[in-house]
């Protein structure tokens, strides 16, 4: 399978035949299908996000039976405010100050951006293996769902399920407090003795004996 992503100026969304394409995916649950050139419409399976570093790509549909992955120009320009230009033997993407961010090429009459693996040893730490987002949760020091979300997003963390758990174990023993009781010198004599305990004060008033 072609690993470069083809620009393509009538897609109102990236598309890509390959799940592992993406670092966040999600099994696709709406009714929509992929219409292509030949009125065939294709299904979609997953939806998730990805990365052309630096560009970032947010939204992407898995229709499996495409054949290249297809950049939309429109989402493209509008998710990472660049600009690109398209000359007769290459095409760039640059940013709003004319720094060049990416170059592309062109194969076969289509533009292109080749793929390159240049991740480094600290990036393929994420990649490698894909884990649960509680797994990622656990990874990171069990931070909220909230702030845990944001990062995945962010850093475009690789997950094998979006689920978060109800309950996490260690969340709760961690953040739960115990307050600390004397210890006591009271003992039974005897089984089934009935014993006194004062779980409440001292209170701030006395009592009739004068005890608070």
């Amino acid at each position: 399978m072609d690993p470069s992503w083809y620009f393509d100026s009538g897609a109102a969304d990236h598309v890509t035949p390959d799940l592992h394409k993406l670092s966040i995916a999600n099994e696709y649950s709406g009714d929509d299908k992929l219409k292509v050139g030949n009125n065939t419409h294709l299904s979609i399976t997953h939806v998730g996000s990805s990365s052309l570093p630096p560009l970032k790509l947010p939204f992407v549909f898995v229709v499996p039976h495409l054949t290249k992955n297809l950049l939309s120009i429109s989402q493209l320009t509008r998710d990472n405010n660049v600009v690109l230009e398209f000359w007769s033997t290459h095409c760039n993407v640059k940013n709003f100050q004319g720094k060049t961010l990416l170059q592309g090429d062109i194969n076969n009459g289509l533009y292109r951006l080749p793929f390159h693996n240049k991740a480094s040893v600290s990036t393929l730490a994420f990649t490698v293996v894909r884990t649960t987002l509680h797994g990622w949760h656990q990874r990171l020091a069990h931070p909220h769902e909230t702030l845990l979300r944001r990062l995945i997003s962010f850093f475009q963390l690789p997950i094998s399920s979006n689920k978060f758990p109800d309950v996490c174990e260690p969340c709760e023993q961690g953040k739960s407090h115990h307050s600390h009781l004397p210890t006591s010198h009271v003992a039974s004599a005897k089984p089934f003795e009935l014993l006194y305990f004062d779980v409440w004060g001292p209170s701030p008033h006395l009592s009739i004996n004068g005890n608070r």
